[in-house]
């Protein structure tokens, strides 16, 4: 689904687009007067785009908005959507600008302008919950409008305000959960981190006997406690995590 991804800033929060994206769930046998019932166990939290950014909110979201630029499936590159094109300005890359396509409309059939997509950021910043896209536009600090182009300027560089996942083990392992300096939030993940053998020419572990010995000799729980730093579960020892039903 194109909106679980993150385009920053790529959200025209206030087009209600029911044609562009009902397209995602028609058939793609011919038959598109028919629709295709989707099933989720996520829940989905809020249909203003500006109060909220789980998944489940986002699954509806792609469906009933329309986004500036948009993603493809099987494609990690961008492409046009409401927007006609989007580029920076100049090579500072302190500014993004996204000329809309002529002729769109909302759904009741008034024009759709830059401005309403001024007032859709403008909104969401405004607004500001804590489970709201907002904490993701920290560092935006203008939106300007020229014709039919809608600028996002002075983007401000310096420290990582915000980091997600694969964080060094150390790092989360002297987080305070009392104190000031941030906050962290943990979820379940199929993920694995691992410590893997250095098989390069001249290695001793190059040769597969001693990986071999290695691998049955190795304390796994010593790993998870000293080299992640005891944010890592449970110690894995073999190609399919456990959990996972196989074959």
């Amino acid at each position: 689904m194109r909106s679980l991804r993150i385009w920053i800033p790529l959200l025209c929060t206030a087009v209600p687009a029911a044609g562009a994206g009902a397209r995602l769930l028609l058939s793609e046998d011919g038959d598109r007067e028919r629709p295709i019932s989707v099933g989720t166990t996520d829940v989905v939290g809020s249909l203003d785009p500006a109060g909220s950014h789980d998944t489940g909110s986002w699954a509806l979201y792609s469906n009933l908005y329309q986004s500036l630029l948009t993603l493809r499936p099987g494609s990690a590159a961008p492409v046009s959507d409401a927007a006609e094109s989007c580029r920076f300005p100049d090579a500072f890359l302190t500014a993004y600008a996204c000329t809309l396509r002529a002729g769109l409309t909302f759904a009741n059939g008034r024009p759709l302008t830059a401005q309403d997509v001024r007032f859709s950021f403008e909104r969401m910043l405004g607004i500001a919950t804590d489970v709201g896209p907002a904490t993701l536009f920290a560092g935006l600090d203008s939106v300007s409008v020229r014709g039919r182009t809608v600028t996002f300027g002075a983007w401000r560089c310096g420290g990582v305000e915000v980091a997600h996942r694969q964080l060094p083990s150390d790092l989360p392992s002297t987080y305070e959960p009392g104190g000031e300096s941030g906050r962290m939030t943990e979820a379940a993940a199929a993920e694995i981190r691992t410590v893997v053998f250095d098989l390069r020419s001249g290695s001793p572990l190059a040769e597969r006997a001693v990986r071999q010995a290695v691998a049955v000799l190795v304390d796994r729980g010593r790993i998870t406690t000293r080299v992640h730093h005891s944010t890592a579960r449970t110690p894995q020892g073999r190609p399919v995590r456990e959990g996972v039903q196989h074959s």
